[in-house]
């Protein structure tokens, strides 16, 4: 994984360093290729927004009376 393609993910730098408890400056150091020790982490990052996100999506259904 490119840490383009993780930053994407997340929208922005800063919102990847947040959901890896990070500083920004930390990420910034990281070369083209994302460290393999971060890469499962990312992953688990995703996971867990993809799931609060299933959820604001279920919520706002139910609001629309979808």
């Amino acid at each position: 994984m490119t840490k383009q393609e993780a930053i994407s993910h997340f929208g922005s730098q800063r919102a990847l360093s947040v959901a890896l408890g990070l500083h920004e400056q930390t990420l910034q150091r990281w070369p083209e290729q994302v460290p393999k020790r971060w890469v499962m982490a990312i992953k688990n990052a995703m996971l867990a927004r993809a799931i609060q996100l299933e959820k604001q999506a279920a919520g706002l259904r139910i609001a629309a009376g979808a």
